[in-house]
């Protein structure tokens, strides 16, 4: 359900606003800085190469489909800031659908 919900969605998209709107300089620290608003911690190794791998996939499915990215985007309210990319949004909005997605998220101890 917290997938595909709309309302997750959208916070989902939010927060990749944020993370590309954040100081960080290269997609290592952007995670970095993810994990630190979603976990308060960084990244593992091993969650970082996850991560960003399919950071990696999601670039190549939004940059080749305009269509796709527009879709995801649309979703919510909330609209995306016309001076950022919306296939890099879209990318992020994936990843950050995934930390969302966490036990550890959604479980806050």
């Amino acid at each position: 359900m917290l997938l595909n919900d709309p309302s997750y969605v959208e916070a989902a998209k939010s927060l990749a606003v944020r993370i590309l709107d954040s100081n960080a300089t290269d997609d290592s620290e952007r995670m970095d800085f993810a994990y630190r608003l979603a976990f308060s911690r960084t990244a593992s190794r091993d969650e970082r190469e996850v991560l960003l791998a399919l950071l990696a996939r999601q670039r190549v499915r939004y940059s080749a489909s305009a269509e796709e990215a527009q879709e995801l985007l649309a979703v919510g309210m909330r609209p995306v800031p016309p001076s950022f990319s919306k296939a890099e949004v879209a990318a992020w909005t994936s990843v950050s659908r995934a930390l969302m997605n966490k036990h550890e998220f959604v479980m806050k101890y």
